[in-house]
């Protein structure tokens, strides 16, 4: 039985990330502190989504959150089961996006059975609208950066003078990332997806940020969307039981040699931009792990295999025979790999959730941003705080290994690194065991909301 205090039941939080796996981790480690809080929590996703975190919701930590399974409709040109961003080639990850909008309805019922007293959600403008149609409390929890939201936010608004001028992207870069922003493709345009969550929602905004990265950002968002927007830390995963495959190798490498390379879950890079990192790291000389997840066939359509998407004879050179890299096909335990002593650079596409990881465990970046709002994140981590190094671009925006290579150098061995070094360092240290106060900013909402609605529903009976 649920333990009730002196005003009833626990509160009661539905969590509902998009379906993409840095959201759904997020959205998991947010639950853990919640119930940790005294809430109820109901984890609400797809099927495949809940089986993929199953292992993780037997873990002592995870145990208290309770699965909440909500089905995607049948959608012709969909395939059965693949109900994330990562097993769909890019051309699909549309359909998946407007299938899932489809489920407001079915979202409505499964509130009125569960009876939350508070839905968080992620940038879903059918969620908050489900929330208030049955008196329910709605926050959304941002997993993208507040500099970037509040960019974001203001493009919907129109007439929003971005006022860190000199933290945005160069010209080429900002203008392919408004144009990815203005993109509908037959759905809302994730601009105005922002703005119509925001503007749906409640009085606060939860972000994934921490004080010490985005103080500033925090208040302007806060300022433009009238609301006010809490850093709930950086919510990097907790230790789990998952093996790290690449301990063994990284045992053997000295301390601070290493640069690990990732690109997130959700980008399909093109054969040519896969040959130019593959050169950067060679080009580098140093040890390096390099996760590639995602390869664009030659009609922009199926995945290429590994071995057709890297220049010839890359992997012999560089992994044969004890070799000073390893290349991982898939997955790979991110946070592990970046915490081990001999990781001294991290190449990152700046998506939010591996810029964080790689702040939050010290490691220095070389940005390398690919797609929407990621040129963004880049230069704050870069330009704002110190703590990384942007890639020289190409004027038409692409890349070029011998500049990756240099980056790579410039961090990680030449004197000139020194002080991106020592400040992604300091930066880890201030952020610390993260500040929790806060987050109990959301969970007195929670659970005032939670008290009032009982009160009125007390009252509502008598009556």
């Amino acid at each position: 039985m649920e333990k009730a205090s002196a005003g009833g039941r626990r509160p009661r939080v539905v969590m509902l990330p998009w379906l993409g796996h840095s959201h759904i981790f997020a959205f998991l480690e947010l639950s853990r502190k919640l119930v940790q809080r005294g809430l109820t929590v109901f984890f609400c996703s797809t099927p495949s989504n809940l089986a993929a975190i199953e292992a993780k919701l037997r873990q002592d930590a995870y145990a208290q959150i309770k699965p909440m399974e909500i089905r995607l409709p049948p959608t012709p040109g969909l395939p059965p089961n693949c109900e994330s961003p990562a097993t769909l080639p890019h051309s699909l990850i549309p359909l998946l996006s407007k299938t899932f909008d489809s489920l407001g309805p079915a979202f409505l019922e499964l509130l009125r059975d569960v009876d939350p007293d508070c839905v968080i959600h992620d940038v879903l403008p059918w969620a908050p609208a489900a929330a208030s149609e049955l008196g329910i409390l709605a926050i959304p929890f941002l997993t993208v950066g507040s500099a970037a939201t509040s960019y974001i936010f203001g493009k919907a608004k129109g007439g929003h003078d971005f006022p860190w001028k000199r933290r945005l992207p160069d010209a080429c870069a900002l203008l392919k990332m408004d144009e990815a922003l203005d993109d509908a493709d037959g759905r809302v345009s994730i601009k105005q997806r922002m703005a119509d969550c925001l503007d749906k929602s409640g009085s606060i905004v939860a972000c994934k940020t921490h004080v010490e990265i985005e103080s500033g950002f925090l208040d302007y968002l806060s300022a433009m969307t009238r609301k006010r927007a809490i850093p709930v830390g950086l919510l990097l995963p907790e230790g789990g039981d998952e093996q790290c495959r690449q301990a063994e190798w990284l045992d053997r490498q000295p301390g601070g040699s290493v640069v690990y390379a990732a690109f997130g879950s959700e980008y399909f890079m093109t054969k040519d931009e896969i040959r130019e990192i593959a050169l950067g790291l060679e080009l580098c000389g140093l040890p390096f792990i390099w996760v590639v997840r995602f390869v664009h066939g030659p009609d922009g359509g199926e995945e290429m295999s590994l071995e057709e998407s890297l220049p010839s004879g890359f992997l012999e050179r560089v992994t044969g025979g004890g070799g000073r890299g390893m290349v991982v096909g898939g997955w790979a335990s991110q946070m592990k790999i970046l915490s081990h002593g001999s990781v001294g650079g991290f190449l990152t596409h700046c998506g939010w959730g591996s810029l964080t990881e790689g702040i939050g465990s010290g490691v220095p970046l070389i940005a390398l941003p690919l797609h929407l709002e990621q040129p963004i994140n880049a230069q704050v981590a870069a330009g704002e705080l110190g703590v990384g190094v942007m890639v020289e671009r190409e004027e038409d925006g692409g890349f070029k290994g011998n500049k990756i290579a240099k980056g790579i150098r410039r961090v990680m061995v030449e004197e000139e690194g020194a002080g991106v070094r020592r400040a992604a360092e300091e930066l880890a240290k201030r952020i610390g065991s993260e500040r929790d106060a806060d987050l109990e900013v959301v969970v007195n909402e929670v659970k005032s909301f939670a008290c009032k609605r009982r009160e009125r529903g007390a009252k509502d009976g008598k009556q």
